[in-house]
């Protein structure tokens, strides 16, 4: 749906249980307060600023991290009442004065670069402009010279992040599996049809493409061609969430913004969920395989979670541990120490941050087994204060938003 709002849905009791629940009640005229306020903003459309650079992907790619942390800095000004404002996919036939009408007013600009010293420069955050097969060439002709930030994490981690999103929205009622099966089926000519007819908003390629949007790399080379390497910036972001300072420095430094302290990093639009079964995950990985090569080769660098890809025999048993140690009978796999080495060499860390987390707190660890495929802890009498260190990495304890 366009602005990322959620569609007129009938809830169990028909429509009228909306003005029973508190909760849809709330979320109703907190949609019908915005569009109040955005229509009284339309007079001064033309007064707007237009962004400089745009965060156009992935979807739960941890785009929302990054648009809190952008936000932080006074030279830099989002889109009003909304991150998202899906302008150059689903909303383009409103017209580049309702674009406008998001965003602050030049005279706010002009007033910020009298405190800030410099011009500030405003953005937005629409995490499908990166898929959707004709919004790219919309941004190159209406925001000529604009930066793109694309944020990417491991395909398979995402799609099914992907998919509990959009069943907490509403937007989706098959489980994952059955899902990736119609998959297919769903996005049948709905590329053809969208490019065809520009005015078609495609329900299923803008929230059930849970594999084909995790292809980073044919997203990236059509950019490329659009854009220009050098207006594009691609953020890891496991690197973002396990060592975001040098990841932030990097962004301020490819939009041309002064360094003005660090922002509060945290975790926004995070989602818990369960574990992806083995079996599901082998195939997603299997079939990610080609496109994470040509990922590697348009990056320059492996992926981070190629890296760990790599590293982790398949055919290794499951659960395979190592005598226990006289400290606290604590057990130790020691893949998880080849995961530290990993990060390390892959400069997602600046020291092995993992490594002594786990020596800092050794004495509250009683058990951890760490899996080939994914570290699991497991917590026996009593928590572990380790599990917090790396709880921003598991997949089962929430993922970026």
């Amino acid at each position: 749906m366009s602005d990322g709002l959620k569609p007129w849905a009938s809830p169990a009791g028909g429509r009228s249980a909306y003005f029973r629940d508190p909760a849809l009640l709330g979320s109703f005229a907190k949609q019908a307060i915005s569009s109040m306020l955005l229509a009284a903003r339309l007079p001064m459309s033309g007064m707007g600023m237009l962004p400089g650079f745009l965060i156009v992907g992935a979807q739960r790619c941890g785009t929302s991290s990054m648009v809190r942390a952008l936000s932080e800095h006074p030279a830099v000004f989002g889109a009003v009442l909304h991150q998202e404002v899906h302008y150059f996919d689903v909303g383009y036939h409103r017209g580049l004065g309702w674009y406008r009408s998001r965003f602050p007013l030049q005279a706010h600009k002009w007033l910020a670069t009298r405190v800030v010293g410099r011009v500030p420069v405003a953005f937005e955050s629409s995490p499908y402009y990166m898929f959707h097969p004709l919004a790219p060439e919309r941004i190159a002709r209406d925001l000529p010279g604009v930066k793109l930030l694309v944020l990417i994490r491991d395909p398979t981690k995402r799609a099914y992040s992907a998919h509990a999103h959009e069943v907490f929205h509403g937007y989706e009622t098959e489980p994952f599996e059955r899902a990736l099966e119609l998959e297919a089926t769903r996005l049948d000519g709905e590329e053809e049809r969208i490019v065809t007819e520009p005015g078609y908003a495609s329900f299923s390629h803008q929230h059930h493409a849970y594999r084909t949007r995790g292809q980073y790399v044919e997203q990236l080379e059509r950019l490329e061609r659009i854009f220009g390497r050098e207006r594009i910036h691609v953020v890891d972001s496991m690197s973002f969430f396990t060592n975001p300072k040098p990841v932030y420095d990097g962004v301020l430094e490819f939009l041309g913004l002064p360094h003005r302290g660090y922002p509060p990093f945290k975790r926004h639009n995070a989602r818990a969920h369960t574990s992806m079964p083995d079996t599901l995950r082998a195939a997603l990985e299997e079939h990610y395989r080609p496109y994470d090569e040509c990922l590697a080769k348009w990056l320059g660098h492996d992926p981070s979670w190629r890296l760990l890809q790599d590293r982790v025999p398949d055919k290794e048993p499951p659960y395979r541990q190592q005598k226990p140690s006289p400290r606290q009978g604590v057990t130790v796999h020691s893949k998880f120490w080849d995961l530290c080495v990993i990060i390390n060499k892959s400069r997602t860390c600046s020291r092995p941050a993992w490594g002594n987390a786990m020596q800092s707190h050794y004495g509250h660890v009683q058990s951890l087994l760490v899996c080939p495929h994914r570290p699991h802890i497991t917590r026996r009498g009593g928590g572990t204060r380790l599990g917090s260190v790396i709880a921003d990495w598991l997949p089962t304890r929430g993922d970026p938003g």
